[in-house]
């Protein structure tokens, strides 16, 4: 389907279409979801909860290669100018599928823990996306940093204490 035949739906249909999709075998939906949300439609007032359902998808889909740049892409492009924190924190969930894979995904997600961002939802979901990673030392490292700041500080700790009863 195309971008503009899929603004014209309501969005009950293509809340229904994305879901679909999701459990379709077809490759073209990764370009589908990409072009979604490389071209917003400003006056779909529903944009959000779309953009919101796509990135869930992100969050825990195997994305196949072909498209791991430009999904990483947009997850970086949404962290650092999203004016909707709804949308940021659906990003900052999604970044733990690809924290592993991409150096600039997690270099994002790393900066944005370290702005002032006041929103506890948000820097905590960051802060947690790095318990996704494989690397043991490097998560030790990053939880120590955090255990410091004093909203995230019990979050660190508690990551800490968790990754000590591991090992």
């Amino acid at each position: 389907m195309k971008i503009k035949t899929f603004y014209g739906l309501s969005y009950e249909e293509q809340d229904h279409y994305i879901q679909q999709l999701e459990d379709s075998k077809n490759n073209n939906k990764w370009a589908f979801f990409v072009d979604l949300l490389k071209n917003p439609d400003d006056s779909n007032e529903n944009f959000d909860l779309l953009a919101i359902d796509i990135l869930k998808i992100f969050e825990t889909a195997k994305i196949p290669t072909d498209y791991l740049d430009i999904v990483d892409e947009i997850i970086i492009e949404i962290i650092n100018k999203c004016q909707d924190d709804e949308i940021t924190n659906y990003a900052l969930i999604a970044s733990k599928n690809f924290i592993n894979k991409s150096d600039r995904v997690k270099g994002v997600v790393f900066d944005f823990l370290q702005t002032n961002c006041e929103d506890l939802t948000l820097r905590f979901n960051a802060l947690n996306s790095f318990n996704s990673l494989s690397s043991v030392e490097e998560k030790l490292d990053i939880f120590k940093q955090f255990r410091k700041d004093e909203q995230l500080k019990k979050y660190a700790t508690f990551f800490l204490e968790e990754l000590s009863s591991l090992q």
